[in-house]
């Protein structure tokens, strides 16, 4: 008994630490008595099971679950879409659905439409031709539209319903006119709820104001029309504007604003090398005359006031200011007024002007030029252009007053031309005096009324008639004034 004392309490230390691993096995094992069928009795021992290996199988268990899942929606997805775009292009393609369609399009703008392959191609929708036609009582005509596609939202696969950012056509035009033979019916079908597009646009734009051959065109324009609910909007970019005698006015850029029953010109940008005009302004619908504000930031009388005006006057009117009337459909019924008060202002190749070069014997007459005070006015129409208020003096040399007009491609206008008496002429004296007898002494000049006839390119006016008084028979001294000269 002893030695197993001895023994007990002699451990190494390796056997210490095994038994106290056995110990907290055992601890952490549920003891349980049973009694066998022999009657002996024993200790079973039931080892719990380690949380870690739970968690495991747990684990496992849901990665199972979620790769079932997604196989089936693998699956099932391509079914649901390829089913959904089978319904879509179905209904798309239906002639009811086009019916409706052109219902819609008839409700929204009150014209007749005609569409030609409409087409729907996954997320994206075509058309080869698109045409609207308006019946009487309308002032648009006809709209062309060619090439037309478009991107749909994925919405529409599950609406059935024609929605995307924007609409995009090729090449399109726009006709307006006051024709009354527009005889359109409605057409035939139920209009549908379709949400449209947020912007419709295209490429290469022409408008056409009082018919297709009209002479007030802007042609090849980029456009871009966006509606909203409290105004639709026009904008607009490059293009050329065909605008009667103007000629052609590239267009740099420009805003149209469409309320319920006026267009906001909010700017209309042309832009040139020669000469740079903004138009803008209201145009009430009910109205039968128009007019715009326009304003030259840039250009000369010659350029601005166009027929050949550029041959007898130059003066840069930057700046000036002025207003755009017409009558609607009447082409010919546009006048432009504009207020001009520039630094400087040129006359040149006036008849007048070569005799007064020799009157004085002066070259600058030529081209004589005068430092402004004063302003004057352009107003230009369909037949020409008029420059009225002309009012210019420089002291000692000459005075302007009074009108110069182009009209229909001749020079017209009544001037009155200012000399001063003290200067001296190139005439005898006896028809100096004779001369200046004719004129009107208005404080320093004596005026001379004449009138302008001829064209800008040969100008002619009837100055000389002053020159060629005769007066009262030479006298020795006027004779000896001759000889000296």
């Amino acid at each position: 008994m002893s030695q197993d004392s001895s023994d007990k309490s002699n451990y190494s230390v390796d056997e210490m630490m095994d038994r106290l691993r056995e110990g907290g096995r055992e601890d952490s094992a549920e003891r349980e008595l049973v009694t066998r069928e022999d009657g002996s009795q024993v200790i079973r021992v039931k080892k719990r099971k380690r949380r870690t290996k739970q968690k495991k199988e747990e684990e496992a268990k849901r990665r199972k679950r979620m790769a079932v899942a997604r196989t089936l929606a693998l699956i099932a997805l391509p079914l649901v879409v390829g089913l959904g775009i089978v319904l879509l292009l179905a209904n798309y393609s239906s002639a009811g659905f086009l019916r409706g369609v052109v219902a819609t399009v008839w409700e929204k703008t009150g014209s007749s439409a005609k569409i030609k392959h409409l087409t729907p191609l996954g997320t994206k929708v075509t058309t080869g031709n698109v045409s609207l036609n308006w019946p009487d009582g309308n002032q648009l005509d006809q709209l062309r539209v060619s090439d037309v596609s478009g991107d749909l939202s994925l919405l529409s696969f599950f609406t059935g319903k024609l929605k995307g950012e924007e609409l995009n056509a090729a090449k399109g035009m726009l006709v307006s006119s006051n024709r009354k033979d527009r005889k359109i019916t409605k057409p035939k079908g139920e209009a549908l709820e379709l949400p449209g597009f947020g912007t419709y646009s295209c490429d290469f734009f022409s408008f056409y104001f009082g018919g297709a051959k009209s002479r007030f065109r802007l042609e090849g324009t980029k456009v871009r029309y966006i509606p909203s609910g409290y105004s639709d909007r026009l904008e607009l970019s490059g293009g050329n504007l065909q605008a009667g005698s103007w000629g052609g006015l590239p267009l740099k850029r420009g805003t149209i604003e469409f309320l319920n029953s006026t267009i906001k010109i909010v700017s209309l940008r042309f832009e040139e090398e020669a000469r740079h005009l903004v138009v803008s302004g209201d145009l009430a619908l009910s109205d039968s005359l128009h007019s715009l504000t326009v304003e030259a930031r840039k250009g000369t009388v010659g350029s601005v006031a166009g027929f050949e005006f550029d041959k007898l006057v130059d003066s840069e009117i930057d700046g000036s200011t002025g207003t755009l009337s017409f009558r609607a459909w009447d082409a010919s019924s546009y006048q432009s007024t504009l207020s001009c008060e520039p630094k400087y202002f040129s006359l040149r190749n006036f008849a007048f002007l070569e005799d007064l070069e020799e009157l004085y014997g002066d070259a600058r007459f030529r081209n004589f030029e005068f430092e402004l005070e004063e302003g004057f006015e352009l107003v230009r129409s369909e037949e020409g252009c008029r420059l009225i208020g002309l009012d210019v003096e420089e002291a000692g040399a000459l005075g302007i007053r009074g009108e110069i007009a182009v009209v229909d491609g001749s020079l017209t206008g009544d001037l009155e031309i200012g000399l001063p008496e003290y200067r001296k002429v190139n005439i005898l004296r006896h028809r100096r005096e004779a001369f200046f007898k004719a004129g009107r002494l208005e404080g320093d000049f004596f005026w001379f009324p004449i009138e302008l006839s001829g064209t800008p390119a040969n100008p002619k006016d009837n100055f000389v008639r002053y020159l060629e008084q005769k007066g009262e028979e030479k006298n020795a001294e006027d004779l000896f004034d001759q000889l000296t000269r």
